[in-house]
């Protein structure tokens, strides 16, 4: 594989957590220490460099991106990790969006067509779908001439299947024809000649039948086949048919069984779904009491519970652990002081992300979308508490978001360390509780014993924290955004990945901006 200007980087011991104080007096040290390099070491061309040191005077906010980011800058640093272990984060607008396409496009393009065939002939397909997460943001040329070099493949299979050979010939030489991912990448564009040759290979399937038949090579093909997703419905008829046809593959004929037990299934449950005994009443929106007494008692508890309020001065008391814990105070009110003489406190967390510890109306925020997600990633190596406001509930039986029916709801959700959970986007407003240490107390003198959590001790800056509340403004534009959650030993920050404009900084005044951290510290006295 050919070297990159992040391989390049590596030479001038460029740390990812020193990118952001680069400037120009930290370039001109960078370039002395890559043109040393370069004397050194016969991989290090001179233009290379040169193209390196470019990068870096024209494009230094790019390259920050691209160290900041978890997602781009495991994928530049061919670094190993899981499909879902970190999110595409590409909501860059306008000018910045086309900035970053640019960089890509004069300092990336090349060499990373390069890598990518090389992945490819190392039928490394899950590495290139990793890839995919950011194809909005590569450029087109580049997407144009690696979906090119994958046509190719898909002639040179029907190529290769004409001349019949046998299965070694067959595994050897078009080893991939048998991979779903090889089709999951060809419908990253749209493009009717991939059809025309898909077609071309089913008519060699319908022509053949005594070469295709029992096959496993050909069976394996078809099977992978089902990932290919045209815009013409007629060729996904036709991929079906052929392998129910001409393929022989008990695969296929379990497939088929699923499909019609599939369809029947829903026939009924759309019949279901129509009866008007199937729905219960509508969930109506939350009205305030008549009543002089109840009027005022609501309008009181409302108050006390919306996080939308100015700014106030509030202090933990996490001091003394031994003697006391304090809860926090959450939506305008203290947690009762808990004495340790009755409850039983261990310091050993069992939770696992999106543990919903305590629910407050019908509002379950660890249900997640399909696609209407947002997600809240602790960066630390702390437990944290995720407090989140609403004023939409969701209501199982009807599988839907209505108001809630008192005009709140919370939820307070756990997540690991340097974990992520994946949550719904329509929230009202959220804040993040995190410390050194996580307690787990259980009543010891009663007979009902629910489990409750709290940090202690608690510091001035873990007060700072979880007293600033974050707003979710438009909760459309959070969809597939992150909100993460760093720490550094004199502050934590929280930086915001999506849509400019969308998560408000109630205390602050001002929105998050994209792809900036927001840092929270003590000021100076």
């Amino acid at each position: 594989m050919s070297l990159t200007i992040f391989d390049i980087l590596k030479y001038a011991d460029i740390k990812r957590e020193d990118t952001p104080l680069i400037d120009e007096k930290e370039i001109i040290r960078i370039e002395k220490k890559l043109k040393a390099a370069q004397k050194l070491n016969n991989e290090l061309s001179l233009d290379a460099v040169e193209k390196t040191i470019n990068a870096l005077k024209n494009n230094l906010q790019e390259i920050k991106v691209c160290y900041s980011d978890d997602l781009l800058y495991h994928l530049f640093h061919r670094i190993k990790f899981k499909e879902n272990d970190f999110l595409t984060i590409y909501y860059l607008k306008d000018e910045a969006f086309i900035k970053m396409q640019s960089f890509l496009n004069k300092y990336v393009e090349e060499d990373l067509l390069t890598e990518f065939k090389a992945l490819f002939n190392q039928n490394k397909f899950k590495m290139l779908l990793k890839w995919q997460q950011i194809n909005n943001l590569l450029p087109l040329s580049f997407k144009i001439n690696f979906h090119l070099f994958l046509k190719d493949k898909l002639i040179y299979i029907h190529e290769i299947l004409k001349k019949k050979p046998n299965n070694w010939v067959l595994h050897s030489k078009i080893p991939y024809a048998k991979k779903a991912d090889f089709y999951k990448l060809l419908n990253e564009r749209e493009d009717i000649e991939c059809d025309k040759i898909i077609y071309g290979i089913l008519g060699f399937y319908s022509q053949n039948k005594n070469y295709t038949v029992g096959r496993d090579f050909t069976d394996a093909l078809l099977h992978a086949m089902y990932k290919y997703k045209p815009n013409d419905q007629r060729l996904q008829s036709s991929i079906f048919a052929t392998s129910y046809k001409f393929a022989g593959s008990n695969r296929v004929a379990a497939i088929a069984i699923a499909c019609i037990f599939g369809f029947f299934f829903l026939v009924i449950l759309i019949f279901y779904l129509s009866s008007p005994a199937s729905f219960s009443k509508t969930p109506r929106k939350y009205v305030t009491p008549q009543d002089e007494f109840f009027r005022e008692h609501d309008k009181r508890n409302f108050k006390n519970h919306v996080i939308h309020r100015k700014k106030e001065s509030r202090v933990y008391n996490g001091e003394n652990c031994d003697s006391m814990i304090l809860g926090p105070r959450i939506f305008g009110h203290y947690e009762p002081r808990l004495q340790k003489k009755s409850f039983d406190i261990s310091s050993k967390i069992d939770l696992k992300t999106g543990a919903n510890l305590q629910k407050n109306g019908m509002f379950d925020w660890t249900i997640v979308g399909s696609d209407s997600n947002v997600f809240i990633h602790n960066n630390t190596k702390q437990h944290a508490l995720i407090w989140v406001y609403t004023s939409s509930c969701y209501y199982k039986e009807h599988h839907k978001y209505y108001p809630c029916e008192y005009p709140f709801a919370y939820n307070k959700v756990y997540i690991k360390p340097g974990e992520v959970l994946p949550t719904h986007y329509d929230f009202d407003s959220l804040a993040i509780q995190t410390g050194t240490q996580l307690l787990q107390l259980q009543r010891n003198n009663v007979d009902y014993k629910p489990m409750q959590y709290r940090f202690c001790p608690v510091t001035e800056l873990d007060s700072m924290l979880q007293n600033t509340i974050f707003v979710n403004r438009f909760p459309k534009d959070a969809i597939n955004g992150i909100i993460k959650l760093d720490q550094s030993p004199h502050s934590y920050s929280v930086t915001w990945k999506g849509m400019e404009n969308t998560i408000f900084i109630d205390n602050e005044g001002n929105y998050l901006k994209p792809n900036e951290a927001f840092v929270i510290k003590k000021k100076k006295k």
